[in-house]
């Protein structure tokens, strides 16, 4: 089924627990909102690399018809979500006798570690993954870590860039959720195993350079040592951490500086530079400070 992507707006309802995770993936549409024939996929947070959170395309929704969305559907996914939902539109899904029905899909992970794809016109699950988990016992942690971070889509090379609770890099298929070859990546070593590191945000494509930046900060109270990673992604190769930046020291610490930011890095326009900011520095006074890394276009 088709639902032009410039009709809706997905949200997400706050949980009772935490403030920042959800239970429902929830549609709205614009009443008497114009049907767009042109469709708008939203495959990263803030819709692009820059994270400018604009759609250049929008032609539906405004400031004067906004106050009028009203819900259309919404899932229950059984598990709490501090992801951000993406959006393709028109993807070839195979159906059992054979055939392939284009279909506007909607994407989102829970903590619980599951990864699926939702009809964007009826909130039904049209395909579920169970990715890796961690398991913590620290107080005031939760007792599962599942997926934190939104996905990330390459629409030209047909792959979903997920990352797991154990800090896996995974790369699906867009249509059925099967996993590409040559993932899934660990990203960090034993040393740096989540609740220590974890990927927090969400992972930035770079389509000139094939390189995905994936940012990390910690959970909890336990000592964190976050880190930004350049993951060559290249299509057809083996995936794999070609550069690491650490805010505090290098691999071994010391520890603090977490990159927190829901949306991950920036790339800025060129392709040639990255922005993150970092905080809980241990340190006194605590600050945290903006910090600009350039990036190797031939090395990465």
């Amino acid at each position: 089924m088709r639902t032009p992507a410039s009709v809706f707006t997905i949200a997400l309802a706050l949980a009772r627990k935490l403030p920042w995770v959800a239970m429902l993936v929830t549609l709205f549409v614009a009443v008497n909102a114009p049907i767009a024939r042109a469709q708008t996929d939203w495959t990263t947070v803030g819709f692009d690399a820059q994270r400018t959170g604009y759609n250049p395309q929008e032609t539906a929704l405004s400031a004067q018809n906004v106050a009028n969305l009203q819900l259309n559907w919404n899932a229950n996914l059984g598990g709490q979500m501090s992801t951000e939902p993406t959006f393709l539109s028109g993807v070839s899904v195979p159906q059992p006798d054979g055939s392939v029905v284009q279909t506007d899909l909607v994407y989102v992970g829970t903590q619980l570690g599951v990864f699926y794809a939702l009809d964007a016109a009826s909130g039904t699950i049209i395909w579920a993954v169970q990715l890796p988990t961690t398991v913590l016992t620290l107080e005031g942690c939760p007792d599962v870590v599942g997926i934190i971070a939104a996905p990330t889509i390459d629409r030209t090379n047909g792959r979903i860039f997920v990352v797991a609770g154990d800090d896996t890099l995974h790369a699906l298929d867009p249509a059925t959720g099967n996993e590409l070859a040559g993932y899934p990546l660990l990203l960090v070593g034993p040393e740096n195993a989540p609740p220590h590191t974890v990927v927090w945000s969400n992972p930035t494509y770079n389509p000139l350079n094939n390189s995905l930046y994936i940012a990390t900060a910690g959970l909890c109270e336990s000592p964190y040592h976050p880190q930004l990673m350049s993951v060559d992604v290249t299509p057809g190769g083996t995936p794999n951490v070609a550069l690491r930046w650490f805010p505090s020291g290098g691999n071994s610490g010391p520890d603090g500086g977490g990159i927190w930011r829901w949306g991950g890095a920036s790339l800025g326009p060129a392709g040639d530079a990255l922005f993150v900011a970092t905080g809980n520095v241990f340190a006194d006074p605590e600050n945290s400070f903006l910090e600009t890394t350039s990036s190797d276009s031939t090395s990465t």
